[in-house]
């Protein structure tokens, strides 16, 4: 009976979730920004709740790209979808901003956890663009 069910389970149609964006890249998102930084997340807090869970994570600027200031407070991703950006402290990201209080961050918005060994020619030409 239990092969019979996860037949039946295999077999059957399921609706797949995945994260889906507009096409963009780097200099899009630059260009469409306007506060570009690179921040260290100091701490975070999981915020439970429907539909889905929140990181809200508070941080440091650690050099700014693009813009005079940043009134950013806090930036937050969600837990648990295809498109989240995973907010842990001690980590840096790049930010791309619309410079409102809350920065909603995922897969799509561009803002990412920084890997400097893949990001170093973009930081680079960020700085040279100031």
């Amino acid at each position: 009976m239990k092969y019979l069910a996860l037949l039946v389970f295999a077999l059957s149609p399921t609706i797949g979730i995945a994260c889906s964006c507009v096409p963009s890249n780097d200099e899009d998102a630059y260009a469409d920004a306007q506060v570009v930084f690179l921040a260290m997340v100091t701490e975070t807090k999981l915020i439970e709740g429907s539909p889905f869970d929140l990181v809200h994570a508070k941080f440091e600027v650690i050099e700014k790209y693009k813009g005079e200031e940043v009134r950013v407070e806090t930036i937050e991703s969600t837990a648990t979808t295809t498109c989240s950006t995973a907010l842990l402290a001690g980590h840096k990201y790049l930010i791309y901003s619309d410079n409102n209080s809350t920065e909603h961050v995922n897969a799509c918005t561009r803002s990412r956890w920084v890997n400097f060994v893949r990001e170093e020619n973009l930081l680079e030409r960020y700085r040279n663009a100031q």
